[in-house]
């Protein structure tokens, strides 16, 4: 499953200019056709972009620290108090099975948001995480937000839910 083949949807309609690394929903091929097709757990809409992704740990690490240094820089012009704490769901996939090594996306994260985060951070290994695809922040200006994010059920992936006082 390491270097499995996936699909990504991207959540509108393809455009060479709104193509990003961080956004796309992960989806496992669940059948490849007798005519050179594949079949997909869900469906796809007209015009939705679509990307190949391989599932390797370099490509994972990598999308890891991009989400963490996006979030930072969104809650700098968001604002919005210091985080308090984290909860992190995690695929079972993910871990050192993944990345050879142990405690990867909880170190990212202290590395991200500070070493006094990382002592208040909770989670544990899921067979399936929820959260908004890409950076879903929620913040007090949610109703002026120009898209608010839906959530979705992941595979091999880490969601954060990090934790700030409300203002």
């Amino acid at each position: 499953m390491q270097k499995s083949l996936l699909v990504g949807l991207g959540g509108q309609a393809v455009n060479e200019n709104s193509i990003d690394d961080g956004d796309w929903l992960i989806r496992p091929i669940a059948e490849v056709t007798p005519n050179g097709g594949f079949v997909l757990s869900e469906g796809i809409s007209e015009g939705q972009a679509l990307r190949f992704h391989v599932r390797d740990k370099d490509s994972a690490e990598s999308d890891l620290k991009l989400m963490l240094n996006r979030y930072r820089l969104e809650r700098t012009f968001v604002g919005g108090g210091e985080p308090t704490g984290c909860l992190l769901f995690t695929c079972n996939g993910r871990g050192e099975g993944l990345y050879g090594r142990r405690h990867v996306d909880a170190s990212a994260l202290k590395e991200a948001l500070g070493e006094e985060l990382g002592s208040r951070v909770s989670g544990f290994f899921c067979n399936g995480e929820l959260g908004a695809p890409g950076l879903g922040m929620v913040s007090k200006d949610l109703e002026e937000r120009d898209e608010v994010k839906s959530t979705a059920l992941h595979g091999f992936t880490a969601v954060f839910a990090i934790l700030v006082p409300k203002a």
